[in-house]
């Protein structure tokens, strides 16, 4: 038995109090004079016995409380529990999650792992239940539960050994959340398989890795941990502080005298890093720089840059960066971007340099982007469009009646799967959309504009708006338009009004025409008409129209590890060559293999394609995380044992917690306090009895 404050304990001295009360003997209380003797000597009365102690149980009842006082108010508890009362106690389970990931192939960190793996082995206790798994982007056994429960513990430790030393970190990022949740999983997995769920849990995470700042820690916030639970990090050293990492960015622009994205980079130099000055450059087959330049990058620092210009002699499709301890990270692949042909006639007769017109905006509104090749090609409104030139039209914007034969032909590929977009700035339109459309009931006229309008309902779900949803970017109010048409249509299932003036009438309205979509914008763009294509808003709108309905097939130039490539735009099966040197054949859509960087060639017709796999940039961030922010997150963390003695002030801290703990679970104080209840009762009563009879009694 003990106690979480036992000073009170002192209490129990006040029990003299009540038997010094019942060794006094009271004189009596009325003196009656008498005349008879009152001229007599007064003669005290001979005692002839001593003070004795009357009302015995009476004394015992009054003592009793103030012991279960004393001892309710120190707060006892038992340091350890009954086995009747503590069920069934579940072995202890250890599961060591050893970090395979890119960023632990720094010099030193592996050799440190499995140093470390080692310690941890020979401190389990033989009769616990263990698994070893790795983990970077997913978790793979080395050992599980149910192997190390099969084995000896000599076996057990020879397998491990031989199967962590034919492991090596591979290029997939960290991703320690899903970690410790899968980890969580698996131990709860053993206990249901040894029907152990009820009993008291001693469970133990041990993770062995670089802790690096740039590892993803998705679902652990919030999560709730099991009781009995407990997670220690083993931290493993590396040898150097300087890291630079290399990484890759989309670009945006074209060369003019090569029609060739230029590829641009990150390069971020490590805030411990004790190196400045870098050298950069396009890579050989044995690693040497060609083309070097020198790159001044301070601690902690970072900056976008384009690639050095590649000579004519320069082959080669890797950038390396030298001049840090850790190389893992130096060298990113680059293939030539492909962007996305795309064809967008304009039906109408206006032209590209008259600003009254819509195709002066359209023509400077899509540029060559690291997605698109846009060509925007102005046709005539009486003629048929061409069969040979439409392999890769996209778009059609009409701002011009068109001719019978024209509007049939339009209508028949915007049923195909063509956006059409009719541009409402001059009335006489309303014929060619009333039959694009196919609804005769549709009629145009001029819209009430006393000043300007604006834009005052939005669909924000619908694909043309979804990138203005952000509150950032959701403000049209700046948008003015001076003219617009009010359209209107009996059938409200023929279309349906994606914008809307602030009036109420119809700003932007998409009808369904087969496999493709029929907009009509009920302004103009132009200056005198309106400031919409003079907004941020008009360009992404734009491209948007471009898109609506592609499905994705493309393969990009650029992936990191382990992203799908998405094949479903080649003739299948296909073979794809890595970077080692393999061949894959495959006839699924998408592509799972990229595991490690380079460059991969798919093999198609006409021509080959090749794309870029380069490591996550996340695990060049190679600061250390700091066990304060898992605390944070609410990871249920444990001192690492190997650390050190543990001081005095800490344990005795300790100590009183788990007292409260234990204390604040047994709460034996309640009984103590019931029983002087019952007992000040008992005594009540008692007394008053004894009261009662003394009263009677004959003098």
């Amino acid at each position: 038995m003990s106690f979480l404050y036992p000073i009170f304990l002192v209490g129990s001295l006040f029990v003299v109090v009540p038997i010094i009360y019942h060794m006094v003997r009271r004189s009596p209380r009325d003196r009656v004079p008498f005349s008879a003797v009152q001229f007599l000597d007064p003669s005290p009365p001979r005692l002839t016995r001593k003070s004795r102690l009357e009302h015995l149980w009476l004394l015992l009842l009054r003592c009793l409380i103030l012991l279960l006082l004393a001892f309710a108010f120190a707060r006892p508890y038992l340091d350890r529990v009954l086995e009747a009362d503590r069920g069934e106690v579940d072995r202890q389970r250890h599961l060591i999650l050893l970090d395979t990931s890119a960023s632990m192939q720094r010099t030193g960190a592996w050799a440190t792992a499995l140093e470390t793996l080692d310690e941890l082995l020979e401190r389990i206790d033989p009769a616990a239940l263990g698994a070893v798994y790795t983990f970077d982007s997913r978790l793979s056994p080395l050992v599980t539960f149910e192997q190390w429960q099969n084995q000896t513990p000599a076996e057990r430790l020879g397998q491990l050994r031989g199967r962590a030393a034919q492991r090596e970190p591979e290029h997939r990022l960290t991703h320690l959340g899903n970690a410790l949740l899968k980890a969580v999983e698996l131990l709860e997995e053993s206990s249901r398989l040894d029907d152990s769920e009820n009993a008291d849990q001693d469970w133990r995470i041990q993770v062995i890795s670089d802790l690096q700042a740039g590892m993803l820690l998705d679902g652990i916030q919030g999560f709730e941990w099991p009781k009995g639970c407990s997670v220690t990090f083993h931290e493993v050293a590396v040898e150097g502080d300087t890291n630079v990492g290399l990484n890759v960015l989309p670009a945006s622009q074209v060369t003019a005298d090569r029609q060739e994205p230029l590829p641009r980079v990150r390069v971020k130099n490590s805030p411990a890093s004790q190196a400045e000055t870098f050298q950069f450059g396009w890579a050989g087959e044995a690693g040497a720089i060609s083309d070097e330049e020198m790159l001044y990058l301070p601690p902690g620092k970072g900056r976008i840059m384009d690639a050095p210009a590649r000579s004519e002699t320069t082959t080669n499709d890797r950038l390396r960066v030298t001049g840090d301890d850790h190389d893992f990270d130096n060298e990113v692949w680059l293939a030539p971007l492909r962007a996305r042909e795309s064809l967008v006639v304009y039906i109408g007769s206006d032209s590209e340099a008259d600003p009254d017109g819509p195709l002066f905006y359209l023509t400077r509104a899509f540029q060559q982007t690291s997605r698109h090749a846009v060509r925007v090609q102005a046709h005539p409104s009486d003629r048929l469009l061409p069969p040979a030139e439409l392999e890769h039209l996209r778009l059609i914007v009409v701002g011009e009646a068109m001719g019978a034969e024209l509007t049939e032909q339009v209508g028949q590929l915007n049923a195909s799967g063509t956006v059409v977009l009719v541009v409402l700035h001059r009335q006489d339109l309303e014929p060619v959309l009333r039959s694009l459309a196919a609804d005769e009931s549709l009629t145009v006229s001029p819209g009430d504009v006393q000043r300007f309008a604006l834009l005052g309902e939005i669909d924000f779900q619908h694909p043309l708006f979804v990138s203005f949803a952000d509150p950032r970017y959701s403000d049209f109010s700046k948008i003015r338009f001076w003219r617009y048409e009010r359209l209107a249509w009996d059938n409200p299932e023929s279309g349906k009004a994606v914008a809307r003036f602030d009036n109420g009438d119809p700003a932007f309205v998409q009808f369904n025409r087969g496999s493709g979509a029929l907009f009509v914008a009920a302004f103009g763009w132009q200056r005198r008409l309106s400031s919409f294509a003079l907004s941020t808003k008009f360009v992404p709108w734009l491209y948007h129209l471009l898109d609506f309905g592609v499905v994705e097939g493309v393969v990009r130039s650029h992936y990191l590890i382990e992203q799908p490539v998405d094949l479903s735009s080649l003739a299948k099966p296909v073979s794809i060559r890595t970077p080692a040197g393999d061949l894959v054949a495959t006839e699924a859509d998408v592509f799972y293999g990229a595991t490690r960087p380079g460059i991969y060639e798919i093999s198609s017709e006409p021509d080959p394609v090749r794309f870029a796999v380069n490591l996550h940039p996340a695990e060049s961030d190679t600061a250390p995380l700091g066990e304060e922010t898992l605390t944070g997150l609410g990871v249920p963390t444990e001192a690492d044992r190997t650390a050190g003695p543990v001081s005095e002030t800490a344990r005795e801290f300790q100590r009183k917690l788990e007292a409260a703990e234990k204390e604040s679970s047994q709460k034996y104080w309640r009984w103590a306090v019931l029983a002087a209840l019952i007992i000040a009762t008992l005594e009540t009563g008692c007394s008053g009895l004894i009261t009662r009879r003394l009263r009677q009694a004959p003098a």
